[in-house]
């Protein structure tokens, strides 16, 4: 039998988040475009496509810094798999974090709502 060979090497790997990287803003442009059109709430749009735009560079940035530790510390250590877990445990968190923050901003500066100004609800009598 011949030598076992990985399925995907790393060079192939690297340039498809690469890849990823440089198609996701692309990919946020047309998704934006589309549900600007589409939609009466502009903002969802903008925030959509800001995520949509971030997934790429995000994750190649995670790759490069879990290619990093991995270098350093061994593919198969224990050490390795610990750094890594909490590394991005961590970042999840403050990504969720940051994520709830972004998607529920309030209303724009200068715009009140019915509850902010004590008016009735519309629809009530």
């Amino acid at each position: 039998m011949d030598e076992m060979r990985e399925i995907v090497t790393m060079p192939q790997a690297n340039t498809a988040f690469l890849a990823l990287a440089i198609a996701t803003p692309l990919l946020a442009a047309v998704v934006f475009a589309l549900l600007r059109a589409r939609m009466p709430d502009k903002k969802v749009a903008g925030r959509v496509s800001s995520l949509i735009a971030l997934a790429g560079p995000v994750n190649l940035a995670a790759w490069k810094v879990y290619n990093a530790i991995t270098d350093r510390l061994g593919l198969d250590s224990v050490k390795n798999l610990l750094v890594n877990l909490a590394l991005f445990v961590v970042i999840g968190i403050v990504a969720g974090l940051a994520f709830g923050k972004f998607w529920n901003r309030g209303p724009a500066a200068g715009t009140r709502t019915d509850t902010e100004t004590g008016a009735a609800p519309s629809g009530e009598g």
